[in-house]
């Protein structure tokens, strides 16, 4: 599906405001399906390409000139995994951004902390492919508008479930430690559903 970012962002993402380009029936993460994506994926990115070139349309009155570019690339975990063509967070290499190797003690796999930067995967390697946790060179990396690494991201649904409740909440709140409930807050709920949230959201550790 894609969305265009010309449209209002409060219209962007309503049915009749999008384009729904296929509909891809396999599973994702797994040498198979980052290879059958890449291949149901290559006419749209040819096609983007064109895009990027730019293109005329003739009028009655006139001819326009466009470009269109291809910003980001988002899905859940797993998705953005076979977007980038990334073995997975199973893998040796089990970040998608950064080159960190996982240390394994048993059956066990953690990435323990470092007080150095680590390595931020480089657009040259994406387009190479074939290292520190990556398959083949990832489709998108034609594209004149590819960036970075971060040019794949992970949508918001997914993003709440990835143990971060507590943290979200907090962004809403207009105090460091403070409260939805806050004067004139548009986003002031209910105590009953408030004190639901709350007790759903300390069920868990922060990650």
């Amino acid at each position: 599906m894609m969305l265009i970012y010309d449209i209002d962002p409060i219209l962007r993402h309503r049915q009749q405001c999008t384009l729904a380009i296929a509909i891809l029936p396999f599973s994702t993460n797994g040498k198979r399906s980052r290879q059958q994506l890449q291949i149901l994926l290559g006419p749209i990115i040819e096609d983007l390409e064109q895009l990027e070139r730019g293109f005329r349309v003739q009028t009655l009155s006139s001819d326009f000139y466009f470009k269109a570019h291809c910003l980001t690339a988002t899905g859940d975990t797993l998705a953005v995994a076979d977007l980038l063509d990334h073995l997975g967070h199973l893998s040796l290499y089990p970040c998608r951004i950064c080159v960190i190797p996982a240390s394994r003690p048993g059956n066990a796999s953690y990435l323990p902390p470092s007080p150095h930067p680590h390595h931020v995967r480089s657009v040259e390697e994406i387009a190479l492919g074939f290292n520190d946790g990556l398959g083949s060179p990832s489709i998108f990396s034609k594209l004149q508008s590819f960036h970075s690494v971060y040019f794949f991201g992970l949508d918001e649904m997914h993003l709440l479930g990835q143990n971060i409740g507590r943290l979200v909440i907090k962004l809403f709140c207009q105090e460091p430690l403070g409260s939805l409930q806050t004067f004139d807050n548009p986003l002031t709920l209910p105590d009953e559903i408030w004190s639901d949230m709350k007790a759903t959201s300390n069920s868990r550790s922060l990650v």
